[in-house]
């Protein structure tokens, strides 16, 4: 099957800064030359993962999952090689050779419906812009909206003609299995095993995550059709949660981090329009109620959230459950309504970008203002019992916000808003944040039974992960090998110095290989991921062809690739300087000229195996002697003469024999 080129490969991994790609999931705050947050491929409450950028790698000391950029994608989203490389590769604008399929060993069940879906968004903007019906009909339809080809090719808008299966037919000349097609919401299936695409007669507007990748469709009817509800999307499938995404975040995620905010909008018109005047911060929560994960994602990029609502009903009590989700993400939340009948597609159609830009600066509330005028135009402050209503609902607003400093600046506007003293407001307050105490005691008393198991494993990995942690940043090599941590109870115990030339090897490649393999046996490498990689070194050195990229990427699975990532992280740690005192010997220093710690390294690692030989000769004879065993011990006593005579051949520099 065919394959991205290798050329291809790299090229993308060089454009992908990994502090940047992980940085789109997981806060990451700098710590020294590193970053660090909270691992997404496990719950915890203190930071135990980490990227390195010089090293371009990740690394959770708590669960111990590691490698490269597209490692982190394959694990955090459960895909292939192929489809990580390709997201990346949409992610830095770098072309990509047509593939027939996944087309790769590394392909998952996962990567065929993305393949399927990225298959569907080519075929519904081909039957848009290069197909008679869609030219006449659906292209006239965005055209009739304003939406320029350039926008139109950007939001890779479409058309689905209204036959029961186009996509089908031609998904199947792609070798597209039907399978595929129904996981991923395109087709649906009757109990009589008939098929029929979902989406005909309708003009198609894709779905992207945050990164670019497909993850399903909305349809709108045209004007004047009959044919069912305004808008149909995608189910839920293993790709596309609704709850997750965001319309326009793909396109306008870099616009949202300069701007340090985002415009919330609802429906898909009205993002692109917006984007097209140049309002390019504008998204929208894709058909549903906004929700804690979708504001969780926009928090990534921005601090302050405006809520633009149309001026009805609905609207108004859309921004009203929207901005208490915001306020608990600890954002700022600032609400714009917007004229009578209007709505931002048709208001900047008409006036304008600039014109719009300035409507929000001039019109945005904070959410105790608005609040207080939804109720004013409901007539609600009328009485002194909607006063009441109305000042609760303001405080329980305020109560979700998470800083005491910001909820007592906003209860002093409140007392303003509705004039009414704030000694009077203080008092309703205590109540309101007593209450939502009283209700998440309630909570946490009916699942603390479910949850008291699950949360003393995770304290333990927690506590596990920050000795590593500490270990990561300053660690020491000993004689006596550490006892084994309890987030890696199975892990081989490997000597500092053989991480030491590992990370020389992957670092420098042939030459090191070959300077640190011509002295040491694979013997002397411990058993597991640490000989699998020396043994796969040996391989590439005779291929010709050293990288560490593969170990990263999982190629040779999550053992190696556990190991490799930590000992491309030595660059801080140091070998005890007590062997220097003991043993005469030079130890391996930060910064080092490589080839003399490749040395040093060599000689330690010697030094620890003869000390391991020695500590077992010394057990066995002990038991020859306890079996009067004379033969045994007279053999074991020579070879202790043998490792005293490679000792001082080490102490002396004899070995390894290479000029320093």
């Amino acid at each position: 099957m065919p394959r991205i080129p290798e050329h291809k490969i790299e090229e993308v991994r060089l454009a992908s800064d990994i502090v940047e790609v992980v940085g789109e999931y997981v806060q990451l705050k700098r710590a020294g030359t590193r970053w660090v947050g909270l691992c997404p491929f496990h719950n915890e409450k203190t930071p135990s993962f980490g990227v390195t950028p010089s090293m371009q790698i990740y690394k959770c000391f708590g669960c111990g999952k590691a490698g490269n950029v597209f490692s982190f994608l394959m694990e955090h989203d459960n895909v292939g090689f192929v489809e990580a490389v390709r997201v990346l590769a949409d992610r830095a604008n770098i072309p990509l050779p047509e593939l027939e399929g996944p087309a790769d060993e590394t392909a998952s069940e996962t990567d065929s419906v993305y393949h399927a879906l990225r298959f569907a968004a080519r075929h519904f903007y081909e039957q848009l812009t290069q197909t008679d019906a869609g030219r006449e009909v659906g292209l006239s339809y965005f055209e009739g909206r304003g939406f320029e080809p350039k926008t139109i090719k950007q939001f890779g808008l479409g058309f689905a003609p209204d036959e029961w299966r186009v996509l089908m037919d031609k998904a199947k000349t792609a070798h597209i299995e039907d399978a595929y097609l129904e996981r991923a919401g395109l087709i649906i299936v009757k109990d009589n095993g008939n098929a029929y695409d979902r989406f005909r007669g309708r003009v198609i507007f894709p779905l992207f995550s945050h990164v670019g990748k497909v993850l399903g469709f909305a349809g709108r009817v045209l004007e004047g059709s009959n044919e069912g509800a305004k808008y149909i999307n995608s189910p839920e499938t293993e790709v596309y949660h609704k709850s997750r995404v965001l319309y326009g975040l793909y396109q306008g995620k870099n616009e949202i981090r300069r701007a340090s905010s985002a415009m919330l909008v609802e429906g898909y018109t009205d993002v692109i329009s917006l984007h097209q005047a140049g309002l390019k911060t504008a998204v929208a929560s894709s058909g549903t109620a906004l929700t804690a994960e979708q504001v969780a994602m926009l928090k990534r990029y921005a601090k302050t959230i405006h809520l633009l609502y149309d001026a009805d009903n609905a609207g108004t009590n859309a921004a009203l459950r929207g901005l208490d989700l915001v306020l608990e993400a600890d954002l700022e939340v600032r609400i714009v309504p917007l004229p009578d009948g209007a709505d931002p597609d048709s208001f900047v159609r008409q006036f304008g970008g600039e014109a719009f830009r300035n409507f929000v600066k001039e019109h945005e509330q904070d959410f105790v203002t608005f609040i207080v005028g939804v109720a004013r135009r409901r007539g609600q402050l009328g009485t002194p019992e909607g006063v009441l209503e109305t000042v609760r609902d303001v405080l329980s607003s305020i109560a979700r916000i998470p800083s005491p400093i910001k909820q007592d600046g906003y209860i002093r506007i409140a007392a303003d808003e509705l004039d009414i003293p704030e000694v009077q407001l203080r008092p309703e307050m205590q109540k309101v944040l007593e209450r939502r105490e009283k209700s998440r005691r309630v909570e946490e008393r009916a699942s603390r039974r479910v949850e008291e198991r699950s949360r003393g494993v995770e304290r333990q990995r927690d506590r596990a992960a920050q000795d590593a942690l500490a270990d990561y940043m300053m660690p020491e090599y000993t004689e006596e090998p550490p006892p084994l941590r309890p987030s890696a109870p199975t892990s081989p115990i490997v000597p500092l110095p053989e991480k030491k030339l590992v990370e020389l090897m992957l670092a420098h490649g042939d030459r090191m290989v070959e300077l640190i393999l011509s002295n040491m046996g694979l013997a002397e490498f411990t058993e597991g991921p640490s000989l699998q990689v020396v043994e796969q070194l040996v391989a590439m050195y005779e291929a010709g062809a050293v990288s560490r990229e593969p170990f990263l990427q999982g190629t040779h699975g999550p053992a190696v690739q556990t190991f490799v990532a930590d000992v491309l992280m030595l660059e801080k740690e140091r070998v005890s300087g007590n062997w220097r005192q003991m043993h005469q010997i030079e130890v391996p220093e930060i910064d080092e000229d490589p080839k003399k710690s490749a040395i040093s390294s060599m000689r330690l690692l010697r030094m620890h195996r003869i000390d391991e030989a020695a500590k077992r000769l010394r057990r066995q004879t002990a038991r020859a002697r306890q079996d009067q065993d004379t033969q045994a011990e007279l053999r074991y006593a020579q070879e202790a003469v043998q490792l005293q005579r490679e000792l001082q051949r080490v102490k002396s520099g004899a070995f390894p024999d290479i000029d320093a």
